[in-house]
This record gives structure tokens, C-alpha cells and sequence, in this order.
């Protein structure tokens, strides 16, 4: 059924995302400089994929999705930057409060419904969320300042979210996909100019990560973004539940960094957790699918 079909798309978005995650952190570029050749890049591609089929961007898609591609650039700069001065643990846990802020928006802006048990379990999932957080505290990778620039992060992901819903009741996921790389493209570039002076150089290797980044993690926003007219606000929020701890197991594996106890136990709660939210989550107002057949 689409709606299964949509869940699968946004569950398939967070193993990408993670890896995204781990990228991002290898690359080498700072971060506002990788978003901004990632957007380059992506709306290349994505825009000449259009062009293929003989689409192109209008002035009536820019109005309707802007504000997604905003969203996406402030979140994009924020969080690459703060994986670059935290460790991938804090910036990916931080950024998962952000179903928290969802459930409060989706009843209003989209009519979703949810059981009082849906509140008490979220809660306790962001017990083991501050359980990861307050475990890597004492790694020399945390930073104060990267902490914050994630909570920056977390509050343009929440933005993202809704505007993307909203901008897929009108527009198909590859059209959107392009508009979001068009508009978040500048925003981001401007970041880097502000924040280092340059949008950089990239080395023929760190070309290779930015295509990577282009294909993984974007690919992973085109997954989201063709859900979004299939499943419930509230649920694919919840599922970016599942990204600290792909990002801290993949960070462990890759990256050395280390995993302490409280980290196991807040990892282990985040994991119960969030498939009690995906079980049991009851949908009263399913949204309308959009008019597209395709991620």
C-alpha cells in the first residue's frame, strides 16, 4: 500500500542520513564549505535529470518551496559545521528532540491525532537521548560550541519538516528535491563566505565525498520527501529516532570515536523507544497522496 511503501522510503532516509552523518564528518572541508558544494552539486544534477525529461523549475514551484529549501540550507550549514566541532554523537542526538517539537506542530497544522501514551513514551525516548549526550561529554571530541550550533540545526530541521509536507501537497518529490537544492544552495554558500571567507577549493578527493554526499544522504531527502505524501507528519519525525544511534554505532566503527556505558543505555532506550512510537502510533487523519507514482 502507498502507506507502507511510504514508511519503507523514510526508513530507508535515516540508514542514509546516518551515513551522511559519517561523511560529513571525514570529508575534510568545513562544514558551511561542504554544504554549499553540496547543494551546487546536487541541483546540477537533480536540475539537468529534469531537464532530461523536459521540466523545469517554475516561478509557481520556487513560490511553493521555498521555504523548504531555506530550512534545508540553515540546517545543512549548521549541522555539517557542528559534526566538524562535536562529536557525531551529540550533533545527531540533539537533532532528534526535533519529533518532540513535531507532535506539537502536526495536530495543528495538519489535523494529526495521537494517544496520550505516545507523549509519555517520546518523553522517555529523550531520557536516552540525554543519556548519549551526557556519555560523550568527556570525550575530547565534544564541544560546547558545536552543541550549540546543532540546537540551531534542530531548530531549522523542525522548520524543514512541516514545509516540506506542505510543499508536497502541490509539488512531485523530484521537483521539490531540485527547489530545495536551487534555493538552499546561496543561502549556504553565503554561510561559508561569512563564517571562512571562501567557499573553498575541494580537492579531487573531497570532489569524490561531495558526490557522495549527493547520492547518499540526498537520496535519502528524496526518500523523505516522496513519503511525506504518504505517512503522517508525526511518524516520519519519528523515525529520525533512529539516526543517533546508527550515527554513534557507525562513528564507533569508523571514526574510533568511543562509546561509554550511559551511552549503551541511552542508546538501547532510544532503540525500544522508537519502535513502540512506530508500533503503536495511531494516524486519525492520513494525509491525501500527492500526485506523482515515483520517488
Amino acid at each position: 500500500s502507498p502507506a507502507r511503501l511510504g514508511l519503507a522510503a523514510a526508513a530507508t532516509a535515516q540508514v542514509l542520513w546516518a551515513t551522511g552523518n559519517l561523511l560529513a564528518a571525514s570529508i575534510g572541508l568545513p562544514g558551511v564549505q561542504l554544504a554549499s558544494w553540496r547543494m551546487a552539486l546536487g541541483a546540477v544534477l537533480y536540475g539537468a535529470f529534469l531537464a532530461t525529461r523536459r521540466r523545469w523549475i517554475s516561478a509557481e514551484a520556487l513560490r511553493r518551496g521555498w521555504q523548504g529549501g531555506a530550512a534545508f540550507g540553515l540546517t545543512a550549514s549548521l549541522m555539517f559545521t557542528a559534526l566538524q566541532e562535536t562529536t557525531v554523537a551529540n550533533a545527531t542526538v540533539i537533532t532528534a528532540l526535533q519529533p518532540l517539537v513535531i507532535m506539537a506542530l502536526a495536530g495543528r497544522m495538519f489535523g494529526e491525532r495521537f494517544r496520550p501514551e505516545l507523549l509519555a513514551t517520546t518523553l522517555l525516548t529523550l531520557v536516552g537521548v540525554a543519556l548519549v549526550i551526557f556519555g560523550s561529554t568527556t570525550s575530547p571530541a565534544w564541544s560546547p560550541r558545536g552543541d550549540a550550533l546543532a540546537f540551531g540545526a534542530l531548530l531549522a530541521w523542525v522548520w524543514y519538516f512541516p514545509a516540506s509536507k506542505r510543499s508536497r501537497e502541490r509539488l512531485d518529490a523530484l521537483t521539490y528535491q531540485t527547489v530545495v537544492l536551487v534555493v538552499g544552495f546561496p543561502i549556504a554558500a553565503c554561510a561559508a563566505l561569512l563564517t571562512t571567507g571562501a567557499v573553498g577549493r575541494p580537492t579531487t578527493a573531497q570532489w569524490v565525498g561531495i558526490l557522495a554526499m549527493v547520492l547518499i544522504p540526498g537520496t535519502g531527502h528524496l526518500l523523505m520527501n516522496w513519503s511525506h505524501a504518504h505517512i503522517a507528519l508525526t511518524v516520519a519525525s519519528m523515525l529520525t529516532l533512529s539516526i543517533p544511534v546508527l550515527s554513534t554505532i557507525g562513528a564507533a566503527a569508523v571514526l574510533d570515536e568511543q562509546i561509554v556505558g550511559w551511552q549503551v543505555v541511552g542508546m538501547a532506550i532510544v532503540v525500544v523507544g522508537m519502535g513502540w512510537l512506530i508500533r503503536h502510533h495511531e494516524d486519525d487523519h492520513p494525509p491525501a497522496p500527492a500526485e506523482d507514482s515515483t520517488p
